[in-house]
């Protein structure tokens, strides 16, 4: 289980804010466990979790504000199985098929599953994750403001949490989105298409980095704004690469050593085929492709990466160690 503990002002209790004085209602479509479940069997989703109790006044403010944020609300309805569980409930709940009941006594006992998700770091408002194919749990106690809430959504969703832990995700997020002024952008990365890349490499050959994204994929921004635009990336990248923005997307058609790439409706959304191919029909986003001089796929990395994880494979493959050396050995040794 990993516990997230964010800067949720719980504190701020002590100053017995405006709470709503009835449950208020927001446009997440919340779901009960066996919802859950029943639709993640026809189609998997990661799980958020809203633990709460009826007395709590942190939980109806959240549902008040973050959960009636409409960016939020809709991000959270198509990426996310959200369930609402009062951790005091009488309720009878199956989860993962085991029974889990209320035996508690007393004015405020706690469900046995609230103990199983919670164990004994009862606070409220919780919101739990489940992902990795629900394999995987992430505790995140007190109240998420929209600001804070947003990377944490998008870690779990996007994958982003195989490559980076959170802490270092949500630095990134920030100064992608709101705080630019400490992003290491000195050097302008050069931006080749993929036309202009064929005519120069003609004339100076040199390995290619493309990155495939779109423009509904956050963690590909975050990789864009925070990552490629990092000076040390750009500074290797203009000096041996030629480096390809790539909106998987586009509707224009892309001719590519004699073949051409077009738009089309496939894997339940439009596409590039060139994305397929390049992807080996295993596109996942963000994808960097690595080319070599005569255009061979060297290399297809999936999911965000740090600057520090993209430098070291910029350098494996642009100093041609990969063809002497193990990735892990580089990777010991290497200390740019």
């Amino acid at each position: 289980m990993i516990i997230i503990v964010s800067n949720s002002p719980l504190f701020a209790q002590l100053l017995h804010p405006n709470f709503p004085a009835e449950e208020p209602t927001s446009k997440v479509h919340w779901m009960n466990f066996k919802e859950a479940f029943e639709a993640n069997k026809k189609t998997p989703k990661p799980f958020l979790i809203d633990v709460y109790t009826d007395w709590c006044g942190w939980c109806k403010r959240m549902m008040a504000t973050t959960y009636s944020n409409q960016f939020l609300v809709d991000y959270i309805n198509q990426s996310y199985y959200p369930v609402k569980f009062n951790a005091e409930t009488k309720d009878s709940i199956y989860f993962k098929d085991t029974l889990y009941v209320n035996k508690g006594s007393g004015s405020r006992p706690i469900h046995q599953l609230a103990y199983k998700l919670m164990g004994n770091q009862q606070s409220y408002p919780t919101t739990i994750f489940l992902f990795n194919e629900l394999k995987s749990q992430a505790n995140i106690p007190g109240y998420l403001d929209e600001k804070t809430i947003e990377p944490i959504l998008i870690y779990f969703v996007e994958n982003v949490y195989m490559n980076c832990a959170f802490q270092e995700f949500n630095q990134y997020f920030n100064t992608s989105f709101f705080d630019t002024t400490k992003l290491n952008k000195k050097v302008v990365l050069k931006k080749y298409t993929f036309e202009e890349a064929e005519k120069l490499n003609k004339k100076e050959k040199r390995k290619w980095l493309i990155n495939m994204n779109t423009d509904w994929c956050n963690a590909c921004k975050v990789m864009k704004k925070s990552v490629f635009a990092d000076s040390a990336i750009a500074t290797y990248l203009n000096k041996n690469y030629y480096y390809i923005d790539f909106n998987v997307q586009t509707k224009d058609s892309i001719q590519l050593m004699n073949s051409v790439y077009k738009y089309t409706e496939l894997v339940g959304m439009p596409i590039n085929t060139l994305a397929l191919a390049l992807s080996g029909n295993q596109l996942i986003l963000p994808t960097t492709i690595f080319l070599d001089e005569d255009l061979k796929k060297l290399d297809a990395l999936p999911r965000f990466y740090t600057p520090q994880m993209l430098n070291t494979v910029l350098h494996f493959y642009g100093e041609n160690a990969f063809k002497t050396k193990s990735w892990d050995d580089f990777r010991k040794t290497f200390n740019h």
